[in-house]
């Protein structure tokens, strides 16, 4: 009976510190986009995409703490926003409660960090901050509230969740909902401007940075094990499989992107990167780095990732 009693006291607190670390690389993919955006974004404006990704991400957290956790997790309100929980406490004798806050808050982060990278290069400063706010402290937590409530309890309070809706790691939540806001700037904003000149082809813009870029690729790979493997909220054994099973779609889609390519013009004529790289300018081999991100995302839906070819077509409109 001792040893039956230490296990369960044992197992919480290992629960609990597979989540704070699966928080730490959640953090990282911080990182990760930082250096993705500010490398296929042009040098002049390399700062101010580097600046908006740290300033996105300390809004978020503060809103998150006063209202968007309340909103996203507290006690539901006909399965529609949460109404309670606000400004949350740290106290002692609120562990758990304290360390799902601390994971919960990196997605917040994340959904927000998606839009600026859509709207990089055509979004003023403060602009981008004010959307930074809409999305931390009202839209993410609502859409939230109604997929995810009493996730922490392991019920099903939204009233998405309540019709059976199922989202394992974000992939509706966190990003299509940060996809969603940032396809209804592109809608107001337009393309960046001089990119579609009446009077010609339209104008090529280059990264500045495509090693940085890569770099922060690669940063967003380590933080989707914590992204992924954190969403079980425990240690069992199904962390292990989470991990290999999303890693190992990662790695085989990364190595078909490196060999082969698309022709940057839309043609289906696919030939390897060798043949074509001193043909095609540096330009268009950053489109597989985009078209992996998709493909990556959407491993988390659980009706989508079940067939190959539905990856295939997020990798192509991405690439685009």
């Amino acid at each position: 009976m001792l040893v039956i009693a230490q296990v369960i006291q044992i197992v919480p607190e290992a629960d609990r510190l597979w989540v704070i670390t699966a928080s730490a690389l959640v953090f990282l993919m911080q990182a990760g986009f930082l250096a993705l955006e500010a490398g296929l974004t042009r040098t002049k404006n390399a700062i101010n995409v580097a600046i908006k990704n740290m300033a996105d991400f300390g809004i978020s957290t503060v809103l998150f703490w006063a209202v968007g956790f309340g909103i996203m997790f507290g006690p539901s309100f006909s399965g529609w926003l949460g109404s309670g929980e606000y400004f949350m406490s740290f106290s002692e004798g609120l562990a758990w409660p304290t360390v799902f806050f601390t994971f919960q808050v990196m997605f917040a982060g994340t959904a927000v960090t998606i839009v600026s990278g859509a709207v990089a290069e055509r979004l003023k400063f403060g602009a981008y901050l004010l959307v930074a706010v809409l999305v931390a402290g009202f839209t993410y937590p609502i859409f939230g509230h109604w997929a995810w409530n009493g996730l922490q309890f392991g019920e099903a309070n939204g009233w998405l969740g309540q019709l059976g809706f199922y989202d394992f790691a974000g992939s509706t939540v966190v990003h299509s909902m940060g996809g969603w806001t940032a396809l209804a700037l592109l809608l107001i904003l337009g393309p960046r401007i001089g990119r579609f000149p009446k009077d010609g082809p339209p104008k090529k813009i280059t990264g500045s940075n495509l090693p940085l870029a890569a770099m922060g690729a690669l940063l967003l790979w380590i933080g989707w094990l914590g992204f992924n493997g954190g969403s079980t909220l425990s240690i069992g054994p199904s962390v292990g499989r989470v991990i290999a099973k999303y890693s190992s779609r990662r790695i085989r889609w990364t190595g078909r992107d490196d060999a082969w390519w698309v022709h940057p013009q839309g043609s289906s004529r696919d030939r390897p990167c060798d043949q074509r790289c001193a043909r095609w300018p540096r330009r268009h081999h950053c489109g597989g780095e985009r078209g992996r991100l998709g493909a990556n995302s959407d491993h988390r839906c659980d009706w989508w990732h079940r067939r190959p070819w539905r990856q295939r077509v997020t990798r192509a409109f991405q690439d685009r």
